[in-house]
């Protein structure tokens, strides 16, 4: 017939000193599990709620000045996100002589459309995009 072993049974043929170092073991093992546990927890957790943002598509009005006369340009940005509350998005409009200034999109208004001015006595003549 088949025996099994109770850890009662099983605990007379160690010596004691062995018995108590085993059980320092496994205490020091379970302790260091749990601290191990402790430490990767909150990484794994972050890792898993992570964010994501991602300009999918920006477009504006083509403006040609040719006067004096200033003019308003449509800017527009379609955004596709996850777990993002609060963003910012500059975007850079250029003209003949280069970098002119930026539009701005955020959370907090105006996410998808930025009316800009283009102003020829500070900016120039020219086509913006």
């Amino acid at each position: 017939a088949a025996h099994s072993l109770t850890p009662a049974q099983a605990s007379p043929s160690i010596p004691s000193s062995v018995g108590v170092s085993m059980k320092f073991l496994k205490r020091a093992l379970v302790v260091s599990i749990a601290a191990f546990a402790l430490a990767v927890g909150p990484a794994v957790s972050a890792e898993a709620a992570s964010t994501s943002f991602d300009v999918t598509k920006l477009s504006a009005d083509n403006v040609v000045v040719s006067d004096w006369n200033c003019k308003y340009m449509n800017i527009y940005m379609k955004q596709k996100k996850s777990r993002v509350e609060d963003w910012d998005v500059s975007v850079e409009v250029r003209g003949r002589h280069g970098y002119d200034d930026s539009a701005w999109f955020s959370s907090y208004g105006g996410s998808s459309k930025d009316r800009y001015m283009v102003c020829p006595s500070s900016s120039g003549l020219g086509r913006y995009t």
